[in-house]
């Protein structure tokens, strides 16, 4: 398959997703379209590399893993996080219950590398999915490391429609709090003024002024911060083993 075929197949799909997830005003997500599509592809004429045809190789992927996470790690507040600490209990009481019941029922039922290997793409998303995935290729087990990915993908075809209903529920409530006087909205001003106090306390050294805070400047930073943790993970290779995403 040339390259730009590659290229415009896979932007079709995730195109097709998003329109979908428009037209059903969300109550479809995208991701779930797109990975249903791809799923359908690979069973009919998909090459297997077809990633890697339309130009985004795996050293490319794993690049980008890096930068995607330091910019989400950018996007999370400590100050909201302490003020949602409801939000935390819960969801680190969901990993802990996953963990329970997969080494106390699932242990009965798979072998005990089958019960680790499945517990991150449950309780965690598609990096450490593929963190354990590379782990169990590491050591041998070639099938479950492609069972580490096959959990990931799968559980998303239950959990993105519950995500959506779920979130359509939220949306509602938060809607009806706010046209009922109960909810105070920041307008645009109090956020961007939120923003600059913001980013006033931050770090003098990563201050630019506006006009020079371009993209590539903005790239060059996550990278740095990208860099610092690989560098991290392989100074202290010969203590512990910690892995730089």
């Amino acid at each position: 398959m040339p390259q730009l075929v590659a290229l415009v197949i896979l932007l079709l799909i995730l195109y097709i997703g998003e329109f979908i997830s428009i037209r059903t005003k969300a109550w479809i997500p995208s991701v779930f379209i797109s990975a249903i599509l791809f799923l359908l592809g690979y069973w009919t004429f998909f090459p297997q590399d077809i990633v890697q045809i339309a130009g985004i190789p795996n050293v490319v992927a794993t690049l980008l893993i890096f930068l995607l996470i330091v910019n989400m790690g950018t996007l999370l507040s400590v100050k909201e996080l302490v003020a949602q600490w409801k939000t935390v209990i819960i969801s680190l009481s969901g990993i802990l219950g996953i963990i329970v019941i997969l080494f106390g029922i699932g242990s009965l039922i798979f072998d005990m590398n089958t019960v680790i290997v499945a517990i991150p793409p449950l309780v965690g998303g598609v990096v450490s999915s593929l963190i354990m995935s590379e782990g169990a290729q590491a050591a041998g087990l070639t099938a479950l490391s492609v069972f580490a990915i096959i959990i990931y993908v799968m559980q998303g075809f239950a959990g993105y429609p519950l995500t959506s209903i779920v979130l359509k529920r939220e949306g509602k409530r938060v809607l009806q709090q706010y046209r009922n006087g109960e909810l105070a909205i920041e307008t645009s001003t109090d956020e961007a003024s939120s923003t600059e106090t913001n980013s006033s306390k931050g770090l003098k050294i990563f201050q630019v002024p506006e006009k020079y805070n371009t993209d590539y400047l903005k790239i060059f930073k996550i990278a740095i911060v990208a860099c610092l943790a690989y560098l991290t993970s392989v100074f202290l290779a010969p203590v512990v083993e910690i892995n730089a995403e």
